[in-house]
């Protein structure tokens, strides 16, 4: 018995595909891995930025109550703590974990361990309006972010470079 139309694709063809899909894969990949971590660095430190600001309109809002920020850095991980210090005694308004291998780094003299506290004034003064650079480092894409606190009016902002003062 005769085939009138071959269709479908050989065994060579087939291996041919699979090995070229596998090697534009494995050229891909990598790459995909650094934007995903980029990305992951990019959030966390936004989200640590929408987290001062807003705990200092907390403080602006209910003058009466005392907001502060805990920065916590040791070999398990970082992370940081909003605590409102109010009418219900150190309640913890959110607890935030930095994703892996992004840290906060050098600002506390050392990168093993580091407990460091932002407190929030009914003025909206973060530390009694003292200015500040706090460094968020990402580990594996050697990335550094600044949140920079400036003096007397307590302005918070996102750098790639320190502040001068």
């Amino acid at each position: 018995m005769r085939l009138r139309g071959k269709t479908g694709f050989t065994l060579i063809e087939m291996i041919i595909v699979v090995c070229l899909i596998s090697i534009l894969l494995a050229i891909t990949l990598p790459s995909f891995h650094k934007a995903i971590s980029k990305h992951k660095f990019e959030r966390a430190t936004q989200e640590f930025l929408s987290d001062i600001r807003f705990l200092q309109q907390q403080a602006l809002a209910k003058s009466y109550e005392k907001y502060i920020i805990e920065l916590h850095g040791n070999l398990n991980g970082n992370y940081y703590t909003l605590k409102d210090l109010g009418l219900a005694s150190n309640q913890v308004i959110k607890k935030v974990y930095l994703p892996v291998g992004v840290k906060f780094d050098d600002y506390f003299g050392n990168n093993q361990t580091a407990n460091y506290t932002l407190t929030f004034s009914p003025n909206g003064n973060i530390n009694n309006g003292v200015g500040m650079t706090i460094k968020v480092y990402q580990t594996d894409l050697k990335r550094t972010k600044y949140i920079i606190i400036s003096p007397i009016t307590s302005r918070v902002r996102l750098s790639d470079s320190p502040s001068n003062t």
